[in-house]
């Protein structure tokens, strides 16, 4: 599963949310998330713990 790194980027600057602090939040580490922003797919699991950690719909980060 591969997430849209322009909607998760708008959302991480609405929240004021560098990587690192979504990594955190998120319970992954920052080289993981910097990999799965720029394009690299994910397991559903990690994907569902980034929207969990941006406080959205896992939907809303999805790519396509």
């Amino acid at each position: 599963m591969r997430l849209d790194k322009m909607k998760m980027l708008i959302i991480m600057a609405e929240r004021d949310m560098y990587q690192k602090d979504l990594a955190a939040a998120a319970g992954i580490s920052r080289g993981s998330l910097s990999t799965i922003v720029n394009g690299k797919r994910c397991q559903p699991k990690t994907a569902i713990k980034i929207a969990e950690a941006l406080g959205v719909d896992i939907t809303e980060i999805l790519e396509g």
